[in-house]
C-alpha cells in the first residue's frame, strides 16, 4: 500500500523554507507556528516556555486532525530537537503509534555528545513533565528516536549512529530530498559562477541570543565592507526571520543586495557566513564555504568542520 505523507511545519521561522519542500514533494503541510523562546536567560526561556503550555497542547490537537483528515501514514517533521519538537513528537509517537515519523535535518549542529548534560536535561524533563506537563528543553540533535532521520552528509549519520544510538538503516544522507525545491530553482538559473565574485549569507544572530542587534550590525557591516574590497563583486543575503538587518546596512558600491541567495550562488564560487545552515545549501552548488568565527559569539568550534575553511573575524577585517 502506497504511503500517504505529510508534512509538519513545527518552527515559524521555517515556513517558507518547507511550504517549497512541501510543494515540490506534493504533500500536505501543516504549520504549527511555534517558537522555541530563546532569550539569553536559561530562567526566561525555562518561564516563557511554561507559558507556552496550553498553546502546544491546542497546536497537538491540530495536528492530530491534519492527520486524520488526510489520512497520514508517514510524517516528515521540519525539526526534532527543541523543546517544540520534542513536546510535539512525544505526543504524536504515543497517540499515533502507526504512523511513521521522520525527522528532517535542518540546521548544521556541534556533533559533540555528553553523557553527563544528557542525563541532566533528562532529569530537568523528567521532573517538569511529571509536574507541569512539559518538557521545557529538546531532546538535541538525535535525541528523539523516530522511524528515520534523513541528514546533510556522512558526518551527522556517523554521529548518530556512534553517539545516539541509531541503527544504520534509519539514517538517510539524503540533501537532495531535503533540497529538492532549491536544486530545482537552481537548475532555472543562468549559471555564470566566478571566482571573482563572493556572497554573504545573513543569520540573525540577535534572535537566537547570541549578540544585540545593534552588534550583529556591527559586525555584518564590517564584514561587507572587508569583503568588497576583496572580490569584484558581492552579494549579500538577509536570513528570512530579520532580514532587516542586512537591508538597514550601508552598501559599497559593488555589492548588490538579493532576495533569493540562489541568485547569489548562480553567480559566485566563495561564500561566507558566520555558521549559516545556508552555507551547507552552497556546497551542494559547489561553492567554497568559509565560516566565520567571532569569539565573543561562544559558538561550539566544532560547528565550523562543516565548512570548507574557518576565518576568524580579526583576520578577515584586518586585510
Amino acid at each position: 500500500m502506497e504511503k500517504k505523507r505529510g508534512v509538519l511545519v513545527l518552527e515559524r521561522g521555517m515556513n517558507t523554507r518547507f511550504k517549497e519542500f512541501a510543494l515540490e514533494h506534493k504533500m500536505p503541510a501543516y504549520f504549527a507556528n511555534l517558537q522555541n523562546n530563546f532569550k539569553g536567560n536559561r530562567l526566561n526561556n525555562f518561564l516563557s516556555r511554561l507559558g507556552e503550555k496550553e498553546k502546544i497542547i491546542d497546536t497537538i490537537k491540530e495536528i492530530e486532525i491534519f492527520i486524520q483528515d488526510n489520512n497520514l501514514t508517514q510524517i516528515f517533521v521540519s525539526s526534532a530537537e527543541g523543546f517544540v519538537s520534542y513536546n510535539v513528537i512525544f505526543s504524536l509517537k504515543k497517540s499515533r503509534k502507526n504512523v511513521e515519523i521522520i525527522a528532517l535535518q535542518h540546521g548544521i549542529f556541534p556533533l559533540q555528545y555528553s553523557k553527563i548534560k544528557e542525563f541532566a536535561r533528562g532529569i530537568v524533563n523528567r521532573l517538569v513533565m511529571f509536574f507541569f506537563n512539559l518538557f521545557p528543553f529538546g531532546a538535541g540533535f538525535g535525541g528523539i528516536k523516530l522511524d528515520e532521520y534523513y541528514v546533510y552528509s556522512n558526518r551527522e549519520k556517523e554521529f548518530l549512529i556512534n553517539h545516539r544510538g541509531w541503527s544504520e538503516r534509519k539514517v538517510k544522507v539524503a540533501p537532495n530530498f531535503i533540497k529538492v525545491d532549491l536544486l530545482k530553482k537552481f537548475n532555472s538559473l543562468e549559471i555564470a559562477q566566478s571566482h571573482k565574485n563572493a556572497v554573504f549569507l545573513g543569520q540573525c544572530l540577535n534572535l537566537v541570543g547570541l549578540c544585540s542587534e545593534k552588534m550583529e550590525n556591527y559586525y555584518s557591516q564590517t564584514i561587507i565592507n572587508s569583503l568588497s574590497r576583496r572580490y569584484e563583486k558581492l552579494f549579500v543575503k538577509g536570513h528570512p526571520s530579520c532580514s532587516n538587518i542586512l537591508g538597514d546596512l550601508k552598501l559599497p558600491e559593488n555589492v548588490v543586495y538579493v532576495d533569493d541567495m540562489l541568485v547569489g550562488f548562480s553567480k559566485c564560487k566563495t561564500a561566507y557566513s558566520f555558521f549559516s545552515t545556508a552555507l551547507i545549501d552552497a556546497k551542494i552548488f559547489n561553492l567554497k564555504t568559509v565560516g566565520i568565527v567571532i569569539d565573543e559569539l561562544k559558538v561550539e568550534s566544532e560547528i565550523y568542520e562543516n565548512f570548507d575553511l574557518k576565518l576568524r573575524f580579526e583576520e578577515l577585517v584586518s586585510t
